[in-house]
């Protein structure tokens, strides 16, 4: 049986590289924050939520108008680092009445990743004797990851910048592993993100 899961997008940090919200760069007739609410949406993930920080409140304002009743969390802290945002959006999810059995945790801004990676990821925690699904680096495995429930106290306590990888690098060996290939390629500069517009544009 497929395990009830929540998607936490990771929409936080301030930009510093770019110089600008790279939550609201355009991506595929949206933004990057709303390309990513659209992949997670069409994954087979039960629930999705959003965590902002660095401008917040321009980022909400700018979500498509379908996603506007979506549940955001705000993390006041953003500025520490990844694993505070990490931490606010277990702590919500550990309130609801009706705890997810796992939770899968993607970045905005890795735009190649797509519903299909999700669900790999998904489907292979599912179907192998493993807690955790994460994706191929070439030095280690980092996120998009799905967690079971057995780690959400551990992801509820994270601080700083102390985020998923860390967690993950620390328990390896109860991980499966999924290669996304160049999905994986993030933006934190403009020359990043004229690369990934010509993969994305180079694609059938």
């Amino acid at each position: 049986m497929r395990p009830r899961t929540a998607v936490m997008i990771l929409a936080a940090g301030g930009s510093a590289r770019l110089g600008r919200p790279k939550q609201l760069l355009e991506w595929n007739h949206t933004s990057l924050v709303g390309h990513a609410i659209a992949t997670a949406s069409a994954s087979v993930a039960n629930q999705v939520f959003l965590i902002l920080g660095s401008e917040a409140a321009q980022v909400r304002n700018h979500l498509p108008d379908q996603y506007s009743e979506m549940e955001i969390i705000v993390n006041p802290n953003w500025q520490s680092g990844i694993g505070s945002s990490i931490a606010a959006g277990m702590q919500y999810l550990l309130k609801q009445k009706k705890l997810p059995h796992a939770v899968l945790i993607m970045l905005c801004d890795q735009p190649l990743i797509d519903a299909d990676h999700l669900n790999r990821l998904i489907h292979g925690l599912c179907a192998g004797n493993k807690r955790i699904a994460a994706t191929a680096y070439r030095k280690g495995i980092g996120v998009p990851a799905v967690f079971l429930e057995a780690y959400f106290p551990r992801l509820a306590s994270l601080e700083g910048e102390h985020g998923a990888r860390d967690l993950l690098r620390q328990y390896s060996e109860d991980s499966l592993v999924i290669n996304a290939g160049t999905k994986i390629m993030d933006i934190d500069t403009d020359e990043d993100y004229d690369r990934l517009r010509e993969i994305a544009d180079d694609q059938p």
